[in-house]
């Protein structure tokens, strides 16, 4: 361990037990957001993976998902507006210790965490022995900088080294009109995802977006247009974060006979997306809709609440 991530470390460790940190300061040491030039390992294209290593050497935080204290680093995506995005983090070895976490800025520039949310899975010829893969999905509904970092517990007591592999795929997100169906939609042509999907299948997965608003309920639906099969839907959001489901979201249906519906509750106003994924070997091809539940106005003359 060096000097300077021992010293790092002493003054963070007071500054939590002081209740005196912030994300990017701690008393007189700087406790380096990891979306700093000094913490990035670079820029993460689509289509490319990339390697690295979170060990004693890398930067010390605490951590904006949880306030612990973390070795970190990260990889910056350019998010564009209109594209979904799955992250894949793959941990190399039995005694890697690693999360995923992505991060944005606040409107006065801080960094403030979009999501802690990512599934684990197994890929296809993965050691047993090995920690669980990540996978991360994300919304872009504008262009905007993610960080996806890259977290360790910060022990005192025994060194810590986490070589990994990072990778991201992209697919479109289709606007959903406020009303209507859009039809035509081939399941197939969506992104592969290893952990979305019913009992856990590898899916092919495609987003629809729409605007939701506070205090309303929505009723999402998807219908296959040609042969039977199972296919899986989930609502979630607001914005960026789509990896964690709203309440009461998940569902699945078994092609033309029966229609993939679900009534979903909105509690800030926002961008959300509606998934539909089937098998990877999918030849499913649906129409999907999400609409707004009518508010119903009171009988006249029913008393107001106190």
């Amino acid at each position: 361990m060096t000097s300077f991530t021992r010293t790092l470390r002493a003054a963070a460790t007071a500054g939590i037990l002081a209740g005196s940190c912030t994300v990017t300061a701690c008393g007189d040491e700087p406790l380096i957001s990891p979306d700093e030039a000094g913490c990035t390992r670079g820029t993460i294209a689509v289509g490319r993976p990339e390697a690295g290593r979170v060990d004693d050497a890398s930067c010390i935080a605490i951590s904006v998902r949880d306030s612990s204290l973390v070795l970190t680093e990260s990889w910056t995506l350019h998010a564009e507006r209109g594209r979904a995005y799955i992250v894949r983090m793959n941990p190399l070895g039995e005694y890697a210790e690693l999360d995923l976490v992505a991060v944005t800025r606040d409107a006065t520039g801080a960094p403030a965490l979009a999501t802690a949310h990512a599934h684990a899975y197994s890929e296809p010829g993965e050691p047993e022995d090995d920690m669980p893969s990540q996978e991360m999905l994300l919304a872009s509904y504008r262009d905007q900088d993610v960080a996806l970092r890259l977290e360790s517990p910060a022990y005192d007591n025994y060194s810590t080294w986490n070589n990994y592999t990072i990778s991201v795929m992209s697919c479109p997100i289709r606007d959903l009109p406020s009303a209507g169906e859009v039809g035509g939609i081939a399941l197939i042509d969506g992104c592969l995802s290893y952990s979305f999907g019913f009992n856990g299948f590898e899916a092919k997965v495609t987003f629809l977006g729409f605007k939701g608003r506070a205090g309303r309920s929505y009723e999402a639906q998807a219908q296959s247009e040609t042969s039977a099969g199972p296919m899986f839907g989930l609502v979630a959001g607001p914005d960026l974060d789509v990896t964690a489901d709203l309440p009461g979201s998940i569902r699945y249906g078994v092609g033309p006979s029966e229609v993939l519906n679900r009534v979903i509750p909105i509690e800030r106003d926002g961008r959300y997306t509606f998934m539909v994924s089937a098998d990877r070997e999918t030849d499913l091809v649906v129409q999907a809709s999400v609409a707004p539940i009518p508010l119903v106005a009171p009988p006249l003359g029913t008393p107001r609440s106190p």
